[in-house]
């Protein structure tokens, strides 16, 4: 398993000769956001790849994908402590099937009107708006009248790097030399230098080619009418 002490042992190599001066704290700290640049370019780039995915779970609210289930009389929800953004809320008790929930914006005219009914109402399909920073909370237009067993699944922040032996792992290793990259250039120029902008674009470019290697097919299957007829 990767780590950032392998980023590290890259990064003295590239530097050269001047090794020997690097300041290791920093250095880390410059690894850790190479990472989170990546992490940027992994979750805009090719979102339908679902890269930094997770699924939250209700059983430990200590870790950072607790998310409680949907109580009665409570319509407001903190999300996940490494919640970045959703992309699908799962029912997963069967005797829950019946409920949906459909994403609205905070100000959507009917998730305001039935945000501000009083009168408690037992509904099937539930709006819902994600307002507030990060994680922020998640607000429904109505409290549920039972509880119900259910779980995000969503993208979540990249988790910063502080010492050589954390794992690298969840960024695809055909970037580790371009993090490395961008860890070098910041060092050695700085903060200012105007040809940062001009490597940052190469950069972003550089790693797009690079994690077409890593693209996953996310299509149906293509079918050929004919072919498994009888």
């Amino acid at each position: 398993m990767a780590t950032v002490n392998d980023l590290y042992a890259l990064f003295e190599a590239m530097l050269g000769q001047n090794s020997e001066a690097v300041n290791e704290g920093r250095v880390i700290r410059l690894l850790a956001q190479a990472g989170k640049e990546a992490w940027k370019c992994l979750v805009t780039m090719q979102s339908d790849d679902n890269w930094f995915v997770a699924e939250s779970q209700s059983a430990t609210p200590a870790n950072p994908d607790y998310f409680a289930n949907f109580v009665a009389n409570t319509r407001d929800y903190v999300l996940p402590p490494d919640f970045h953004g959703l992309r699908m809320i799962e029912v997963v008790s069967p005797t829950d099937q019946r409920f949906t929930f459909k994403k609205r914006k905070i100000d959507d005219q009917e998730f305001e009107e039935r945000r501000n009914r009083n009168d408690v109402y037992n509904e099937s399909t539930f709006l819902f708006a994600i307002v507030g920073p990060a994680p922020g909370r998640m607000l429904l237009d109505a409290p549920p009248v039972v509880t119900i067993d259910a779980k995000l699944w969503y993208v979540k922040n990249f988790t910063l790097w502080t010492a050589l032996t954390d794992s690298t792992a969840e960024i695809p290793d055909t970037l580790d030399t371009l993090m490395v990259e961008w860890a070098l250039k910041r060092y050695t120029l700085g903060i200012g230098d105007q040809r940062w902008t001009a490597f940052q674009k190469y950069w972003e470019q550089a790693v797009y080619r690079s994690i077409q290697g890593h693209h996953r097919d996310v299509r149906g299957p293509e079918i050929t009418d004919g072919v498994f007829e009888e």
